[in-house]
């Protein structure tokens, strides 16, 4: 790639991410949350070892705005309940084809929302009381790399 002129553009990143090459690139997480100290904790903890990066949204509309031209590897999310229907921003994206993982990290959901989680598939629920102790955000990063086939190429712990 050039630009006007003959000075080469380096690209931000490898033409290849793929295992073929060696690279296997970060992982792209998208956070969906109201709650600023929730996002900035989802930061913090999952970007602290350099292999994953985080994208915000504040919204579910804003994530599903995002994820029509943005590729990510995985949605985390506290977003339970969405115009006011139970799973409603899991529903909209399933909706309209987007297969992307899902998470929600939240303290606990009923045995209704567990079920209808796992019917619509590629969803799952990790538990987060609140408190920023890493073996909460530990379990979230195994569940991420469960989800995504460890792409980060960071090994399963």
């Amino acid at each position: 790639m050039t630009q006007t002129g003959t000075t080469p553009i380096q690209p931000l990143s490898p033409a290849s991410t793929g295992p073929e090459d060696g690279y296997t690139g970060l992982l792209s997480v998208l956070c969906v949350s109201e709650n600023p100290l929730f996002r900035d904790r989802i930061c913090r903890n999952l970007e602290r070892e350099g292999n994953i990066f985080v994208e915000i949204a504040v919204t579910a509309e804003d994530a599903l705005s995002l994820v029509s031209y943005l590729v990510f590897d995985v949605v985390v999310t506290d977003c339970i309940a969405w115009q006011g229907n139970e799973n409603g921003f899991l529903k909209a994206m399933r909706q309209r084809g987007i297969r992307i993982p899902f998470i929600y990290f939240i303290r606990d959901a009923g045995n209704q929302a567990r079920e209808e989680i796992a019917r619509l598939g590629a969803a799952r629920l990790v538990p987060w009381n609140g408190h920023p102790d890493t073996l909460q955000f530990e379990n979230l990063l195994q569940c991420i790399l469960d989800m995504t086939d460890s792409r980060s190429g960071k090994e399963t712990r």
